[in-house]
C-alpha cells in the first residue's frame, strides 16, 4: 500500500495524520494492535473519536546489507589492534547472494507503523511490505551463517596457537638437560638463554614464556641442580 493511499484514507475520515521520526519509545505495554485492514483501523479510530494518528516510516537503508558486530550486537567483544577497538564489518551479499536482489529497494518504505493515543490505552497498526519481511529474514540467516563461519575460523586459529604453544613448551622442557641452562642463576637469564637457542620465542606470548621458565626453574631446583 502506498503512503498516499493511507493519507487519503485518513483525510476522508477527517483524522490528522502526523509523521514522526520514531515510535519505539512511545508505544508502551498497554498498546493494542488492531487486527484487520487499514479501513478497520481507520473506522476504529473514528468511532473512538481519536483526532490524530502518528506514524513512522521504516525504509531499507544501505547499512542493512553490511554486518557489523558493533551495530548488530553491542555486547560483542571486538578484536584488539594496538589497544584500539575495531568493529568487524562484512558484506552480507558475499555471504548470501540472494540479498543482492533486495538492493533495488534501498530507500523504499518497507514498513509503516501507526499509533493512535488514548487516555488509558493506545492503538497501533502496522503495514509491512512482504519484501521487507523477506529481506530481514534473509539478513538474519546471513548473519547467523557469518557468525558460524567466524566461529569456525577462530576455533581453527585457537587450535593452531595451542599446537604452537605445546611445541614451544616441549622445546623448553629439553633445556632441563642443558648443563649451561641449569647453571644460570636467574629466571631472567634463563629466558634470555632460551631466546638465543630456540627460534621464534619472540613471537610467543610473554606471560606464557614467563610461566614456562618459572616451571622449569622449579623443576631444576627440585632436582637439586642449582
Amino acid at each position: 500500500m502506498e503512503l498516499r493511499e493511507i493519507e487519503g484514507a485518513f483525510q476522508t475520515a477527517e483524522i490528522l495524520l502526523v509523521e514522526v521520526q520514531d515510535l519505539d519509545d512511545v508505544i508502551g505495554t498497554r498498546a493494542l494492535r488492531v487486527v484487520g485492514d487499514l479501513a478497520k483501523f481507520s473506522s476504529t479510530v473514528t468511532t473512538l473519536r481519536i483526532p490524530v494518528v502518528f506514524y513512522s516510516l521504516d525504509k531499507l537503508d544501505a547499512w542493512a546489507f553490511v554486518y557489523s558486530e558493533e551495530n548488530d550486537d553491542p555486547s560483542s567483544e571486538f578484536d584488539q589492534n594496538d589497544g584500539e577497538t575495531e568493529a568487524l564489518e562484512e558484506d552480507l551479499c558475499a555471504v548470501d547472494s540472494k540479498l543482492e536482489g533486495f538492493k533495488r529497494y534501498i530507500g523504499s518504505i518497507g514498513r509503516i507503523c501507526m499509533y493512535a493515543p488514548m487516555e488509558h490505552i493506545q492503538l497501533t497498526y502496522v503495514i509491512e511490505n512482504p519484501w521487507f519481511t523477506e529481506f530481514w529474514e534473509c539478513r538474519h540467516a546471513a548473519v547467523e551463517l557469518s557468525n558460524e563461519r567466524r566461529h569456525d575460523s577462530q576455533s581453527i586459529l585457537i587450535d593452531e596457537e595451542n599446537k604452537q604453544l605445546r611445541e614451544v613448551a616441549a622445546r623448553l622442557d629439553d633445556l632441563v638437560n642443558d648443563k649451561h641452562f641449569v647453571r644460570l642463576p636467574t629466571q631472567k637469564a634463563m629466558l634470555a638463554y632460551a631466546k638465543l637457542h630456540i627460534s621464534g620465542l619472540d613471537d610467543v606470548d610473554k606471560s606464557f614464556l614467563k610461566e614456562a621458565i618459572s616451571d622449569l626453574y622449579a623443576k631444576i631446583v627440585a632436582k637439586g641442580r642449582l
